[in-house]
């Protein structure tokens, strides 16, 4: 009895690829087989795959090898041409219009992306106005200049000698009625010739380390104190040199308790004026604090040494009568 066999091969069927799709980050267009978008590097992975299906023969449960699948088709490669740029990362070719590798996602190219333009700034009313005052004041400020420069000339130049600057009109010498001094030579150089209005001069003891030297003087009424006026020695005279001069002091009075301290230069002839206020002062007292060292002059066997005496030819305060 003859048979008759059927035979069904079964042949392997592949799904399409994947269409082009869109990036979901910028929206460019990726085509299938692409992982990363060549327009922003988003990476999106492969879509699609293959699948194959096999047939069975009629209900004889015979399945025939269906023999070698069909090979797949490869695409050529892109040829590197000058519209190519090649990936620094991986290598891959890609089109001169990808910024960013189809294979990797790696930055193409060394440019920069595009920037948006920086907005112009923009002047308000108020801001103009700022503009144009501040230049008319620079205008003044730069003629004005101009002028005095052109005609300085003509006006007087002050005497630098005088005080007149510094001593109010109506201040007036106070009247020092009594003076104390915690030290001095009372038959050479007593204590009052500091108020005599006399060239001579005070010459007392230096006081051991640490202590200091105090100078009270009581007026005939209370005054209104405006400055002190202190005068040491000339300078061209040997003494100036060879006596300790006054440098530190503490100024205070019977209505002003809290003390003042000063800093004298080393200096001779009349010193700048010590301005101290006050408003109702009968007395002041002057502490000496530190002092300028003496100094021997000459050389050789013609040295002449210092001498171990602080040495200040006046002091005077000036005010106006309190009330």
């Amino acid at each position: 009895m003859g048979m008759t066999v059927r035979i069904s091969t079964a042949v392997p069927q592949y799904r399409p690829m994947a269409e082009d799709r869109t990036c979901p980050n910028c929206h460019g267009l990726v085509t299938q087989g692409e992982e990363f978008c060549p327009t922003c590097g988003e990476w999106l992975g492969l879509e699609g795959g293959e699948e194959s299906e096999t047939f069975s023969l009629g209900g004889d449960n015979y399945a025939p090898d269906p023999g070698p699948a069909e090979p797949r088709q490869v695409e050529p490669a892109v040829p590197v041409t000058s519209t190519v740029v090649r990936c620094p990362l991986c290598g891959t070719d890609n089109p001169r219009s990808n910024r960013h590798c189809e294979q990797c996602g790696a930055r193409l190219g060394t440019g920069q992306l595009p920037v948006a333009p920086q907005p112009m700034i923009q002047t308000t009313a108020a801001m103009r106005t700022a503009l144009i005052a501040g230049g008319v004041l620079i205008a003044v400020v730069v003629i004005a200049f101009i002028v005095n420069a052109l005609g300085g000339e003509d006006e007087p130049v002050a005497d630098s000698t005088t005080t007149t600057t510094t001593t109010p009109a109506e201040a007036s010498q106070v009247v020092v009625t009594d003076i104390v001094c915690s030290d001095e030579y009372p038959t050479a150089h007593p204590c009052s010739n500091l108020v005599d209005g006399t060239a001579a001069d005070w010459n007392a003891p230096i006081p051991p380390a640490g202590e200091v030297l105090t100078i009270t003087m009581t007026f005939d009424k209370p005054y209104a104190v405006t400055y002190v006026d202190i005068t040491n020695l000339p300078e061209d005279e040997e003494r100036f040199i060879r006596n300790y001069r006054v440098q530190g002091i503490r100024l205070s009075t019977s209505d002003a308790p809290t003390p003042f301290s000063k800093s004298l230069p080393d200096q001779g002839g009349a010193l700048p004026p010590i301005e101290f206020r006050t408003l109702g002062s009968t007395s002041m007292t002057i502490e000496i604090l530190s002092t300028y060292p003496s100094q021997s002059i000459g050389e050789g066997e013609d040295i002449q040494p210092g001498f171990q005496d602080l040495s200040v030819s006046e002091i005077r305060v000036f005010g106006t009568p309190a009330g």
